[in-house]
């Protein structure tokens, strides 16, 4: 059974994090822009360890607490993480991608709508590239590409026995 990792983030509130599982750690959030995303709750879901080679489920949570419409504008994957794992798909699918070179970032453009009280799930399909522990970062942009909230991120991606 993989662990997973669950990473929660209520902003106005102190940043939750662990790893369920039986194993505990601790995964910070910073804005990345100007602001961090107001009234929505995030929370990233993905395994600890997986074999190399393996496909695996990245998932994003986001949930609109506002009175109106959010827009999910989209979810950036630092590039040094991606060199250990291939985004393949996701679901819903992006509508453009762009390279951040100079920030180090791949960025999947969603531009989706999140009605009042949605949760929004992006399942990303992932696959391990090359062993190693490895961290990076995720950053969720809501309305504005300058209100990201930015998780720390870990994939342990272990050799086939």
């Amino acid at each position: 059974m993989r662990k997973r990792v669950v990473v929660g983030l209520c902003l106005g509130c102190v940043l939750l994090g662990c790893i369920i599982g039986g194993t505990s750690g601790f995964f910070t959030r910073e804005a990345t822009g100007v602001l961090l995303p107001k009234n929505v709750d995030i929370f990233v879901d993905a395994p600890l360890k997986v074999a190399v080679r393996e496909n695996f489920s990245f998932d994003v949570y986001i949930a609109n607490t506002a009175s109106r419409s959010q827009t999910l504008e989209s979810i950036d994957f630092s590039i040094p993480y991606l060199r250990s794992v291939g985004i393949v798909s996701s679901e819903p699918r992006w509508i453009g991608v762009q390279v951040l070179e100079w920030a180090e970032f791949q960025v999947f453009v969603y531009q989706r709508s999140i009605a009042p009280g949605e949760t929004l799930t992006v399942r990303f399909s992932v696959l391990a590239l090359s062993p190693g522990d490895h961290r990076g970062e995720v950053d969720v942009c809501i309305n504005a590409i300058s209100r990201c909230a930015r998780y720390a991120i870990r994939t342990v991606v272990e050799q086939e026995h």
